[in-house]
């Protein structure tokens, strides 16, 4: 499994951590590409893609990819707080993300409310051993994590009354911990191996028996 980090460098653009083989870059890399400073910049209205590494991708206008290869070239000291968390969450996890100002579409903000309460994601994921999942929000007030872990709570309370006869599946709903510490929303799960295992054959019986009826 590939493992990739996301996080904002700049106000305008997006960075994108990981191993991405060409092959599969090589849709995005089509049409006119300008280059600065020897780096090409593919794209157009506002959507450019830049390459800067085997790892590293940066998405943005022209100004911001512009600035982030300058930044690049000034080879800073030390990483960004964002990176240095992410190689953090890399230690023990396949999948993790890593944003500030998580509402980066506007527009998703303007059509969901809630979209516009989040000022950062830290989102991890491991399947090495069992089954691993953490969610972190970073809210604009106490108020705000308190409401996301009201909400999420009542719908998973939901969901485990909706599986009351079947067992397996209720007792998985019940294993999700949410909570919320000041201006954080926190919602994880951890599974064993055997556990891992009886969740799976428990969703494949339900979806079975969904199918025959």
């Amino acid at each position: 499994m590939e493992s990739v980090a996301i996080g904002r460098a700049e106000d305008n653009d997006l960075v994108v951590k990981g191993n991405f083989p060409m092959e599969h870059l090589q849709p995005l890399l089509s049409g006119k590409h300008p280059s600065y400073k020897a780096y090409n910049i593919y794209g157009s209205n506002g959507a450019n893609l830049a390459v800067m590494d085997d790892h590293t991708l940066v998405f943005g206008d022209t100004k911001s990819i512009r600035s982030a290869i300058d930044r690049k070239a000034a080879r800073p000291s030390s990483l960004s707080p964002i990176f240095t968390r992410a190689q953090e969450l890399a230690a023990a996890n396949d999948v993790w993300i890593v944003a500030k100002d998580a509402s980066l579409n506007s527009k998703q903000a303007a059509a969901n409310p809630f979209a516009s309460e989040i000022e950062g994601v830290e989102l991890a994921m491991q399947v090495r051993e069992g089954f691993g999942f953490d969610l972190n929000l970073g809210t604009k007030t106490e108020a705000a994590a308190a409401m996301f872990a009201q909400l999420v709570s009542m719908q998973i309370q939901s969901a485990v009354a909706g599986k009351a006869n079947d067992p397996a599946l209720a007792e998985l709903t019940k294993k999700f911990q949410v909570g919320a510490q000041g201006n954080r929303f926190t919602m994880r799960i951890a599974l064993t191996k055997d556990e891992m295992e009886r969740s799976v054959k428990a969703v494949q019986s339900a979806r079975a028996n969904a199918g025959a009826q």
